[in-house]
């Protein structure tokens, strides 16, 4: 069951104590194309939380190089002879790619800009420019990187601040009160020339042309004197996100317009003295807009949400797609078998880790289908997909080469949640319960079905299944229902435990049957499974539950009011305490008996372990994307 949460970086938290030993053994970070930087030869590209170093110049196929984990999204980042500057989180990651085949991130400052919001950013030689909203930050902040590992603030001024431009010695700003014109030839005291009445938060300079957003227009700016800027002109230009400007040419980002306006990358001359014309027009792949561009020379790469583009503007006309490098997507459910996870991509499909690895998750391979895919499971060497276009099964003898060795056009409706147990699938969907034979991979076949509206969470036992049913609206046919499909051809239901309010999730163990709710987790003694027994609720509300060792894992969100993870002890008698928490957004959790998965979207995943002591929770590693 994906639930869609409030994605963030996953901490450790010890508040509750004692907390079960959990070693975290490293994360792999994804995410959709956020921000791009350009030098002479080389695009680095903001992909999830991972710096991507692509080739540019040559023929070849625009291909990354090389790439650095980092401890966050890059919303924006700018780059001046090969130290990139990246704003993530509240701060400001400075990277040495000088060797761009092996970039490292080498220096930090804090407290730059609260929650990553970074409106502006700009290079001049070994200096940084950040504006952020006066509300959020410190305005203008000026840092000096010429040291790479020891960063240096040597400017803050507080203003409303939105984006920035840096060339030579100016810095065009965009503000709430207008378009400053100031001057930094010496950064660390920049002093103002002139304003112009121009408002936006986008901005680039190609001298003598400056472009603004304005409002829903894009504005020209001749500013050869300083002292006396001059507007040339404005487009009507909506939903800009992003300018960039070489030879008294604006690119421009857009995205797309609610009346129907596809957004993606314009091409705008302003050196006309008839005026601002639009050359050309790129549309962007992705669904709805480009989001972030950069330019050198003539070509210009652009950040698409879920694919960088690679394109030359020697035709400003015409522009020419000239390559294209995939991002990361959100990741959403998780499968585990033996030492590998299967971890379902947004954008890629299925992506399959070794998460056994010392050095932490090691992708091995991807697979796709062409479809949507609602839900992975997984038993022995084999992969079960699913989709509201039927069953895929994939041989994993080799991870690297995922096989696709058998297909079943099965009516699913929408799958929540699929379990295998003795060689049978069994998938919950929207419409019902459907149990699929897969003794042989090659050729499953559905031997029982029975109808059930909207079932959301299912656990089987020897036989047994249990699911829990609920729909848009509370009524007493929100349930747990227990059924007997020892006769795999026709599934019984044995008994019902009604009135349970929005009922996600179930997970069981020892007879004892965990149902996750938003207003608590709902414990049951199924001891009889014909007379299942309400004990007590628990603690707070959950959409996702899973069970690893002695530990129940119930995974909250947003909608539950309780984002994270809690961590109960349930091998004791009576009530389970709640002896833990795992705080941030997820979207999955999967356990097995040596590991604890946790999909947290566009953060990536999770990784833990039990250790031997249950002293404390320990992280002791991170790793991303390789």
């Amino acid at each position: 069951m994906m639930i869609t949460t409030l994605l963030a970086m996953v901490t450790l938290s010890t508040a509750l104590t004692p907390p079960p030993c959990m070693e975290h053994l490293g994360s792999l970070q994804a995410g959709p194309a956020f921000s791009v930087a350009m030098d002479e030869r080389y695009a680095y590209l903001g992909s999830g939380a991972t710096l991507q170093v692509a080739e540019v110049r040559g023929q070849a196929a625009f291909e990354v190089i090389s790439s650095l984990d980092l401890p966050g999204v890059p919303y924006s980042m700018t780059v001046a002879d090969g130290i990139v500057s990246l704003v993530i989180n509240a701060g400001l990651v400075v990277v040495d790619a000088r060797d761009p085949h092996t970039p490292r991130a080498v220096g930090r400052v804090q407290d730059v800009a609260p929650n990553g919001i970074g409106e502006g950013l700009a290079a001049k030689g070994h200096f940084v420019f950040i504006t952020t909203p006066y509300r959020w930050g410190k305005g203008l902040t000026v840092v000096d990187v010429e040291d790479p590992s020891a960063p240096q603030i040597v400017h803050q001024s507080g203003h409303e601040y939105r984006g920035i431009a840096v060339q030579d010695g100016l810095a065009l700003v965009n503000t709430r009160d207008g378009v400053l014109i100031l001057d930094v030839s010496d950064p660390t005291v920049p002093s103002q020339i002139a304003t112009l009445d121009l408002g936006g938060s986008k901005i680039a300079i190609s001298f003598p042309y400056a472009f603004v957003q304005d409002g829903d227009f894009l504005t020209a700016i001749d500013i050869a004197d300083p002292a006396a800027p001059r507007v040339l002109g404005s487009l009507d230009m909506p939903l800009i996100k992003d300018i960039a400007a070489i030879r008294g040419l604006a690119l421009v980002a857009t995205s797309s317009h609610w009346l129907g306006d596809s957004g993606g990358l314009h091409v705008v001359d302003a050196t006309q003295i008839s005026g601002l014309t639009e050359l050309g027009f790129s549309p962007s792949p992705s669904p709805g807009m480009a989001t972030r561009l950069a330019a050198q020379d003539g070509l210009v790469v652009t950040a698409d949400q879920t694919v960088f583009r690679r394109l030359d503007i020697g035709n400003p006309s015409a522009p020419e797609l000239t390559g294209s490098v995939s991002a990361v997507g959100s990741t959403g459910r998780i499968a585990l078998t033996g030492k590998l996870a299967i971890i379902v991509d947004e954008f890629i499909g299925l992506r399959i880790f070794d998460i056994m690895s010392p050095e932490g998750p090691r992708q091995l391979g991807t697979w796709h289908s062409g479809h949507r895919i609602d839900e992975i499971a997984a038993d022995g060497r084999y992969a079960f997909v699913g989709g509201a276009d039927g069953l895929w099964v994939l041989d994993l003898t080799n991870p690297s080469l995922p096989l696709e060795i058998g297909r079943l056009d099965v009516a699913f409706g929408r799958v929540n949640e699929f379990e295998v147990e003795d060689a049978y699938l069994y998938a919950a969907g929207n419409a019902g319960l459907s149990i699929i034979d897969v003794r042989n991979p090659n050729a499953p076949v559905e031997a029982g079905w029975i109808e059930m509206e909207g079932i959301d969470g299912l656990a089987v036992v020897r036989q047994t299944v249990y699911v829990t049913v609920w729909g848009l609206n509370y009524s007493p046919s929100h349930s747990l229902h227990i059924i007997d499909a020892s006769d795999r051809s026709h599934p019984v239901v044995l008994a019902s435990a009604k009135g349970v309010e929005y009922p996600f999730d179930v997970v069981v163990r020892d007879h004892q049957a965990y149902v996750a709710t938003p207003y608590g987790l709902v414990q049951y003694d199924v001891t009889n499974p014909r007379s299942p027994r309400k004990l007590w609720y628990l603690g707070q509300g959950g959409v996702v539950a899973a069970t690893m060792g002695d530990y129940l894992y119930v995974m909250g969100d947003r909608v539950t009011g309780y984002p994270g993870i809690e961590v109960y002890n349930v091998a004791v008698d009576g009530r389970p305490p709640t002896v833990g928490a795992i705080k941030g957004g997820f979207n999955d959790v999967a356990a097995s008996p040596e590991r604890l998965v946790l999909a947290a979207g566009d953060a990536g995943f999770q990784v833990y372990r039990t250790c031997a002591s249950p002293a404390e929770v320990r992280r002791v590693g991170q790793r991303q994307r390789p």
